[in-house]
Parts: C-alpha cells; sequence; structure tokens
C-alpha cells in the first residue's frame, strides 16, 4: 500500500490505467485488521488528485470505494490502550481498530464524498445516512452525527457554512442595542434568537457543521413604538 500512495505522486498515468484494478483489490482485502490504516493512507492520497478521480471513475465506482470506507467508521471496533496496564482492551469483535484509524476514516469518506458532482450526491446520500444512523443509535457516536450532518448539508445546499462578518448583526449598532436574546437546545444544534429595536430580528442556527443566520424585521404592529420586540415562543 506504501507503493501504491508513491505512485499516486511519482507515478500517475499507471495509477490511471490500473485503478479500477487497484480498487478491486482493496474492496478484497478491506476485511484485513492490519491493513487499515494504509488503506486509509491510499484514498487519502488519491482524493488529493481530482484529476485522476475525473478521469478513471464513473458514477457507479464510488459505491464500492463508500461501502469500505464506511466499514472503518464503526466504533463497535474501536480498541482502547490502558496506560496502566500496557495491554488493548475493546469488544470481543475479530476485527478491532484503534480510535485514530475510525476518526481518520470519517475524514477520508468526507472528502471522497465531495468528490461526487454536487446533482449526483443525492444518489449515495441515502445509504451514508443510514450506516452514519446505525452509529448513532448503536454507538451513540457524535462525530457520525456531525458527519450526517455534513454530508446533509453539502448534498441538499448551496451556500456557504459561516455567514460573512458584515451579515450578522453589530452588537453596538442601533437596531441591537440592548437587544434581548434567547437560545434552545434541539438536538446537537443551539437555535438562537436575538430581538432588536424596529422589529428587526436575528436568528441564529448553530451546528457542529456550520452555523446559518437569518436577518429579518417582524410586520406585526409592536404595541409599545421603540420598545425591544418581545417573542413568545411556544414549543409542541
Amino acid at each position: 500500500m506504501n507503493s501504491l500512495c508513491i505512485c499516486v505522486v511519482e507515478l500517475p498515468d499507471g495509477i490511471v490505467k490500473f485503478l479500477t484494478q487497484i480498487l478491486t483489490a482493496i474492496h478484497q482485502i478491506a476485511s484485513v485488521t492490519e491493513l487499515a490504516l494504509p488503506i486509509l493512507e491510499w484514498f487519502n492520497a488519491l482524493v488529493s488528485f481530482p484529476n485522476i478521480i475525473k478521469r478513471c471513475l464513473l458514477l457507479n465506482d464510488f459505491k464500492p470505494i463508500f461501502g469500505v470506507l464506511l466499514q472503518f467508521t464503526d466504533y463497535s471496533k474501536v480498541r482502547y490502550y490502558n496506560a496502566t496496564s500496557y495491554d488493548w482492551y475493546g469488544t470481543n469483535s475479530g476485527i478491532q481498530y484503534s480510535p485514530v484509524i475510525v476518526t481518520f476514516a470519517y475524514q477520508v469518506l468526507a472528502l471522497w464524498y465531495l468528490q461526487v458532482e454536487r446533482r449526483q450526491r443525492h444518489n449515495f446520500f441515502p445509504s451514508i445516512r443510514d450506516a452514519l444512523l446505525e452509529q448513532i443509535r448503536v454507538n451513540k457516536s457524535l462525530i457520525a452525527e456531525a458527519n450526517c450532518d455534513l454530508f446533509a448539508r453539502y448534498t441538499f445546499t448551496d451556500c456557504d457554512p459561516l455567514p460573512t462578518a458584515d451579515e450578522e448583526s453589530d452588537e453596538n449598532s442601533i437596531v441591537f442595542k440592548n437587544s434581548g436574546t434567547r437560545v434552545w437546545v434541539q438536538g446537537n444544534s443551539l437555535i438562537g434568537i436575538k430581538t432588536g429595536q424596529m422589529g428587526w430580528v436575528e436568528v441564529v442556527l448553530r451546528q457542529a457543521t456550520g452555523k446559518m443566520v437569518w436577518l429579518m424585521q417582524l410586520k406585526n404592529k409592536i404595541r409599545k413604538s421603540g420598545d425591544t420586540v418581545s417573542l413568545v415562543v411556544c414549543t409542541i
């Protein structure tokens, strides 16, 4: 696998010629625990060369790649090192990975997902989402939940994950001077509402993968002129 990583850099034409055969061979040896890290390193090296991917891979070729990468994201197969007893411990499963490998697998998976054209990502999202939701259900994996949100964001939205500085309200502005703010927790998201003068409201949605900000003006009549808008939020 180390030689293949070198070939990606030094002999890209050779990789282009034999990439299909290489992927087939990797799919057959992916269950070997000792090869988990070399396989991930190779995929990480290859994804750095999008020209090779565009020249060699068709849309259907991504599905087995995602299948290989997803099997390394299973936190039920993680083993941990005990610094006191100088020993590893984990599940009774025959296949065990270190936490570093599992975390690395999520990173490589995200990079490969972004190589798919955005208009085609919906073809792969359901199967990846189901695999990640299973990780969330069984292992309470926060990184799986963050990645599920990441894939949904880059599949169904086309806006940046963070607002620019001038698109957020200024604490010293006249509109939001002495404003009131309330924050609610919804799952792993934080929803904040800031009320200002003249009916202006800022809504902020904070998630692990980014922040969305809406600035809007309430058109309902305010009972006391000049007062800060008071919002009543009901949870059903």
